[in-house]
């Protein structure tokens, strides 16, 4: 496949990149960008961009979501509503709002990969109201519950040129890192694709009203936004971009829901900072109080760990009573 054509629609969806691919992370994530561009810090040019070289492929996927500087944190917003879909013949019911932040920081190696930190951050909202909640009356059995404002992190991960993929016979292959890209003139878009059926952290054995279920589907679906010319500058460290974000998963534990049938549908936008201080107040705030560590990025004796959100709740809730 090669990106570089004399059509003005070039497609690169087939490269199958997957959200587990870029970042391995769960739970909310804030990694578009929508930096002015005469902010945009300078990096060292590493020569001709070309999209047919792996290593300028990870690149630009980083510069999408992050900053290639070096040790800077990056802090993204996303907002958005959640709705709960019962059964096929149902639309779905708008219950929550929510808001939050992610923070990022991507450190390159000397052997030419790149270490990723990640904290995240996000509260629950009224809808009404638009007020962060910290208690909330379940429409489908009455009961009163406490949230968990979610948070998670360290998530970290190492990215390389190379894709390394299991086969179902268990072995391994490895393939050359290649982004999905669609450019139209000079609006290029990144699909990033993650669906997965894994073991739930929280076991119903344990955990039966908090739990799903044995197992937890997660989906999602991020669309990218940005320059192709950004892409292409090596004189630029980071790019002007945003993003659509939707995730299909189960109850939330705090829910208190048990197995029953259903899912929820979170649809939210997405918008990397300058910096920190672009924060709602209120989000910082908040953040403050509960859970200042996720305001910073992760430190480097974190790296390894991956703390997702369920793990994190694991830590911080008991069972509650049946």
């Amino acid at each position: 496949m090669t990106h570089r054509t004399s059509l003005p629609f070039r497609f690169g969806a087939e490269c199958g990149l997957t959200r587990r691919d870029c970042l391995r992370s769960a739970g909310a994530l804030a990694v578009a960008a929508a930096l002015p561009a005469g902010t945009a810090r300078a990096a060292t040019s590493t020569g001709n961009f070309d999209l047919d070289r792996p290593e300028d492929q990870l690149r630009a996927w980083l510069k999408i979501y992050g900053d290639l500087a070096g040790d800077v944190d990056t802090h993204s917003w996303f907002g958005g509503e959640i709705f709960a879909v019962i059964g096929d013949r149902n639309p779905p019911r708008p219950l929550l709002a929510w808001e939050g932040f992610a923070v990022n920081r991507i450190v390159p190696q000397d052997d030419g990969s790149f270490r990723v930190f990640i904290n995240e951050a996000a509260f629950y909202k009224d809808l009404a109201t638009d007020r962060i909640i910290d208690t909330w009356q379940n429409p489908f059995n009455g009961e009163r519950c406490e949230v968990w404002q979610l948070h998670a992190g360290p998530l970290t991960n190492r990215l390389t040129t190379v894709r390394r993929h299991q086969r179902k016979d268990g072995s391994f292959e490895e393939t050359p890192f290649r982004l999905p890209l669609f450019v139209i003139g000079d609006d290029a878009f990144v699909p990033i694709e993650f669906n997965d059926v894994r073991d739930n952290a929280l076991q119903p054995e344990q955990w039966p009203r908090e739990s799903s279920g044995a197992k937890v589907r997660v989906s999602e679906s991020m669309q990218f936004m940005t320059r192709y010319a950004e892409l292409q500058d090596p004189a630029l460290s980071r790019c002007e971009a945003t993003a659509a974000w939707t995730l299909l998963r189960g109850w939330l534990p705090w829910m208190l829901m048990g197995e029953a049938p259903g899912h929820l549908f979170f649809r939210s936008v997405i918008r990397k900072l300058d910096s920190r201080d672009e924060l709602p107040g209120r989000l910082v705030a908040e953040a403050e109080k509960r859970f200042p560590a996720m305001l910073r990025s992760p430190p480097d004796e974190s790296f390894g760990s991956f703390d997702t959100s369920d793990k994190v709740f694991q830590r911080e809730r008991t069972p509650a009573r049946p």
